[in-house]
């Protein structure tokens, strides 16, 4: 498309310039200066030999028509501008490198006459202004977004099977460069001919010296045995003047040595720099002098790239010529398009213009145009220009900086160029230029249509450009995971065996890949591969293939890795006598879970209501039950299906935030739903999804309902309260609101609250928050209890629960936390209202508080999660009990559930936090089998637990951020104290509440002596041993070999009756890591002796 293109402007010149030329611009083209070209037949030479004489100071050549324009012009000299190696070598135009002449005129003022007028003599094949040539660089800052553009080129890619060789030669035609920089060095072109006849190079100072004043290689300079000097005319490109660092950064960029342990790396790692120098040593400068001398002497000494971060407007037939000269003689010529963010249309650039140049525009990290380049129909490739770190120097110290340009993206092309010829020795210019072009990656702009045409075929490919018709491209294309041995349920979990299927893809226009062998590998010790090698028939490139067969592995029961890695090492064949061989390592992650088939639902909407596990029907079985933001309630059975006649919507678009109660309301054996939307708007559920009464309470709904009696005639009441300060006890068949109430207090009524019988008449009185107040009412008259009400420090979030915390069993003790973001108060009321115990927890609550049991005979501890991610266990004074509080990092607003999940009496803390995963630890801080396990978004929530499928397995329950997750816990589960919010499905937040319809969850095993299997077991190091005593007793706990030899006391000392765990970490008493192999654990107390076997693999 270029070629057309530009030879059709080139036409369109010539026919301009027979009536006018383009008009001289000072900052585009040198004064007095006109570039012209004599006709071989007719100075009867293809080197340039005229009979040049002067008339005064007029020059002269004995071609009439030229000598009168050469009088009437005022030229005063000619000048020949090159010297070829190949002097017979002429283009399709007539036109000779070597017959080039620069022509001087006295008065620049005449120039456009001038060259209209020359370009009419039938002596001269062209006459164009001398276009001033500059370097496209602009410095950026140091260091910045150092070498992005390797990866975008996909370089590591290529890297990863062939680096090149140093048989390449890449032409730098530039400022010169400070060639003995550390990281270019090894990477420089000796010219052999010249260093053989006598030369030295003194890498140290950057010297060459000696020679024997002969052109040994014929390419028409003397001694050069590193470059040449065309700036100073000497053997020495050699560039030492700190602003004039231009040709060091490109030469870096096109094959900076890499792997040397300095610097930065580049695309051509191994290929030889041939340096030409175009600039001053002693003083600053932006343009290049003698540029397309440099050319011709790249392409006469062999370098097969030649890359030119330069150009100007002007001298299209002698750059034409030039790089025609190049391409003939087996160089390809890469040059900037040019940073003035023009169209080449209307502002064409040389050489970069040029037929047989590849014009290099630039692009930035995001695929787009860079702001800053150049484009036009002209242009060939984008390739990376945008902060490009490479090789500088400063005070001839080696350094490195970040420039950008399209001085930047050509040299990374061309280093590209340069690989494919190592790769394709056989090849020429054109096919070079034709591979580096067909296998850009296709880019859309940032701007749209405006550049469509306009950015050549797209930006650069290295791995593409080098290597696709030399090896396949295979990639992961997906995976068939599949459960060989485990519970069945068609979910891979950890602890089962797994075999999983392998497809590939080979990518499009790549070597068909063949004879394919894989082997899978993981260096994770947890697990164990059965079957590792796949197999795999022909894949086609463009196509699909899978294995024949399957990968097989196991992982430990109760392990909590959920994404399992491994590395598919590959195989193949690639392009006979290439040398380079396919062999891929492609990561890969399986990962498996404990979700439920089927599960996660996604709801369409979000949901802040804590659910709760009950069986409505009262038929065996159970449906979870929540209500969402969008105001209704659902019930979900084990498959994730509504049950028949759900959802039922309590108000439209009213969220239901905190959760629904349910209970046995109507006295039919089956369950009702009582659910409150903040609307205010109230309704009770039968099982089947119909609404048996509604009402309308008069203000926002923000607390849960509670369903209790507090008539004492063994019916049910629903307590609400409203943010307009109203408190309702509702009849629950009806919800009219009883005699006397609503009652309105001093400030709205937002948090949750509870309900407990705290004067033992038989009736629940109603305990509730009101802004600093807290208040314990009698549910029939609306009475305070005496010394109630009492002030709180602050507002209370999830409001007060109540428990035994002072071990009387004739008192009930209520425990309530404030809202403060620092110093939150934390207090414990006696039922008369006086404080029990009172401290500022250090940061902010927005868990519930849980009371719960460490040992059955002892008095109920404090639970709670801070908003800074601690777990805190207190006693009955507040003071934290070791070794809490427990760090699990992630903000936590999930309130904790207390259940006994691998052991008896283990009491495991479950919670969500707010980077999405679930944890259970036991009472020593540690992490329960299986945990933490990931849980998609974050959990704000309190989870719920029970035996939800009925496989004998518990199941756990929960909402994340847009998603209602069931978690297939994989051990039977021993009971709890807290199953779900506010500690009942009646929302009473009482421990003294036996009333529950969920009870069967809520099961406190005795104490039992036990001695759990370890865990992760085997392990490597460290793994935890878990055992519970029922009696306070001396406990030792024991390491011993194989051969029965004590390794290491793990315990010997008296321990509280309870749940323990210790941790192991592999090493004997000496403190030395002990050999893998099969060990043995025992426990000695006043009354059991228990002994378990573990394996530690390295």
């Amino acid at each position: 498309m270029k070629k057309i293109l530009v030879l059709s402007l080139l036409t369109l010149i010539f026919v301009v310039s027979l009536v006018a030329v383009d008009q001289f611009d000072i900052e585009k083209y040198h004064a007095n200066t006109i570039l012209i070209c004599f006709k071989a037949d007719k100075i009867g030479s293809n080197v340039g030999e005229i009979n040049k004489s002067y008339e005064g100071d007029i020059v002269q050549v004995g071609l009439k028509s030229f000598d009168l324009l050469a009088k009437t012009y005022q030229i005063t000299d000619l000048e020949q501008l090159y010297w070829v190696k190949d002097q017979k070598w002429i283009d399709k135009n007539g036109a000779a490198p070597m017959n080039i002449f620069k022509a001087t005129i006295k008065d620049n003022s005449q120039i456009e006459e001038a060259i209209g007028a020359l370009n009419k003599d039938s002596n001269l094949v062209f006459a164009e202004y001398d276009g001033i040539t500059k370097l496209y660089a602009t410095p950026n800052d140091p260091l910045a977004e150092m070498q992005w553009f390797l990866e975008k080129v996909q370089a590591y890619d290529l890297h990863d099977f062939f680096s090149g060789d140093s048989t390449i030669v890449v032409g730098i035609v530039d400022s010169g460069t400070k060639w003995n920089h550390i990281d270019l060095r090894d990477n420089i072109w000796i010219n052999m001919a010249e260093y053989e006849a006598g030369m030295t190079i003194n890498w140290n100072t950057g010297l060459v010296s000696g020679g024997n004043g002969i052109d040994d290689d014929g390419n028409g300079k003397i001694d050069d045995v590193i470059g040449w000097d065309f700036f100073s005319e000497d053997n020495n490109p050699y560039q030492s003047y700190n602003g004039n660092d231009h040709g060091s950064h490109v030469a870096g960029c096109v094959g900076a040595v890499t792997n040397n342990g300095v610097g930065v790396a580049s695309i051509a790692q191994k290929v030889k720099l041939m340096i030409t120098k175009h600039q001053s040593n002693t003083s600053p400068s932006s343009s290049v002098s003698y540029g397309n001398n440099g050319i011709i002497y790249c392409a006469d000494s062999g370098a097969h790239i030649i890359n030119c971060s330069w150009g100007g407007p002007g001298g299209a037939s002698t750059s034409n010529n030039i790089v025609n000269y190049a391409f003939a003689h087996g160089s390809l010529v890469l040059a900037a398009a040019g940073n003035d963010n023009a169209d080449h249309a209307y502002y064409p650039s040389y050489p970069c213009d040029a037929v047989n140049a590849i014009s290099v525009a630039a692009s930035n990290q995001s695929d787009n145009k860079s702001d800053f380049s150049d484009y036009g129909v002209a242009v060939d490739v984008m390739s990376p220009g945008s902060a490009i770190m490479s090789t500088i120097y400063n005070n001839n110290q080696d350094t490195y900086a970040s420039f950008q340009g399209t001085s930047m993206a050509t040299p990374v092309a061309a280093g590209i160029a340069a690989m494919i010829k190592s790769t394709h020795p056989e090849y020429g210019p054109q096919e070079i230029r034709d591979k580096l072009l067909s296998t850009a990656d296709p880019v859309d702009d940032m701007y749209g249509t405006i550049y469509e045409g306009k950015l050549g075929s797209g930006r650069v490919n290295a791995f593409r450009a080098i290597l696709s018709d030399v090896i396949p491209n295979l990639n992961l294309y997906g995976m068939q995971i599949s459960e060989v041995e485990g519970d069945g349920d068609t979910v891979p979990n950890p602890g089962e065996t797994i075999e999983v299927k392998i497809s590939l893809e080979n990518e499009d226009s790549w070597l068909d890949a063949t004879n394919i062998y894989a082997v899978v590998r993981s260096n994770l010790n947890e697990v164990t591969l059965i079957d590792s090698v796949l197999y795999f028939s022909d894949i086609i490139n463009g196509f699909v293939g899978h294995s024949t067969n399957k990968f097989k592995f196991s992982t430990p029961e109760g392990s909590n890795i959920y994404e399992i890695p491994f590395t598919l090492h590959i195989t193949a064949d690639s392009t006979p006598g290439a040398g380079i061989d396919y062999v891929k390592n492609m990561p890969f992650t399986v990962e498996l879970s404990l979700m439920q088939n089927g599960w996660p639902k996604q709801l369409g909407t979000s949901s802040t209501s804590s659910p709760l596990l009950v069986d409505l029907k009262q038929n065996g079985e159970k449906v979870l039950v929540f209500g969402d933001a969008s105001g209704k309630v659902h019930a979900l059975n084990p498959d994730g299906s509504e049950l028949t006649g759900f959802p039922v919507e309590i108000a439209p678009n009213s969220n239901i935030l905190n959760g629904v109660a349910i209970a046995n309301l109507s006295g039919d054996a089956k369950l009702e739903i009582v659910a409150a939307a903040q609307n205010g708007t109230v309704k009770i559920i039968d099982h089947n999804g119909q609404v048996l009464a509604s009402a309308t309470l008069q203000g926002n709904i923000r607390n849960c309902p509670v369903i209790a009696d507090v008539s004492g005639d063994n019916q049910p009441e629903i307590i609400i309260g409203t943010q307009l300060k109203n408190l309702y006890v509702l009849d629950a068949i009806t919800l009219e609101p009883k005699t006397g109430f609503p009652l309105t207090y001093e400030a709205p009524i937002i948090a949750n609250m509870a309900a407990e019988d705290m004067n033992n008449d038989g009736k629940k009185e109603i305990i509730f928050a009101s802004n600093q107040k807290l208040h314990v009412i009698n549910g029939t008259n609306g009475e305070e209890l005496a010394g109630w009400p009492v002030d709180l420090p602050n507002p209370s979030l999830h409001g007060p629960t109540v428990s035994n915390f002072d071990n009387d069993p004739n008192t009930k003790e209520i425990v309530i936390a404030g809202t403060a973001s620092t110093n939150c108060p934390l207090t414990i009321y006696n039922q008369d209202g006086t404080v029990l115990a009172s401290i500022l927890s250090p940061s902010a609550i927005k868990s519930e508080i849980v009371p719960f049991q460490m040992n059955a005979d002892a008095p109920y501890e404090v639970l709670y999660l801070d908003y800074a991610g601690r777990v805190f266990v207190r006693n009955s004074s507040l003071q934290t009990i070791n070794p809490f509080p427990v760090q699990v990092d992630p903000a936590v607003e999930s309130s904790p559930i207390v259940y006994s999940l691998t052991a008896a009496n283990s009491n495991n803390i479950i919670f969500g936090d707010n980077d999405g995963w679930i944890h259970a630890i036991d009472l020593e801080g540690n992490d329960i089998a299986g945990f933490p396990i990931r849980a998609g978004f974050n959990i704000k929530t309190s989870p719920t637990i029970g035996y939800f499928d009925n496989d004998n397995d518990i199941d756990l329950m929960f909402h994340n951020e847009s998603e209602v997750v069931f978690i297939d816990y994989k051990y039977p589960g021993f009971g709890g104290q807290w199953v779900n919010f506010r500690g009942s499905s009646n929302r009473t937040a009482s421990t003294f509440d036996n009333s529950s319809v969920d009870a069967d969850e809520q099961i406190v095993v005795p104490l039992v002596n036990n001695l759990d299997q370890n865990y992760p077991n085997p392990f490597n190091p460290n793994t935890s041993i878990s055992f519970s005593i029922k009696n306070n007793t001396p406990v030792k706990l024991t390491v011993y070999n194989a051969k029965g030899q004590r390794v290491k006391t793990l315990v010997n000392d008296t321990m509280n009756a309870g749940q323990h765990s210790v941790n192991w970490n592999g090493k004997d008493s000496n403190n030395k890591s002990v050999a893998s192999g099969v060990y043995f654990y025992k426990i000695e107390t006043n009354d059991f002796n228990s002994t378990r076997k573990m394996m530690l693999i390295k």
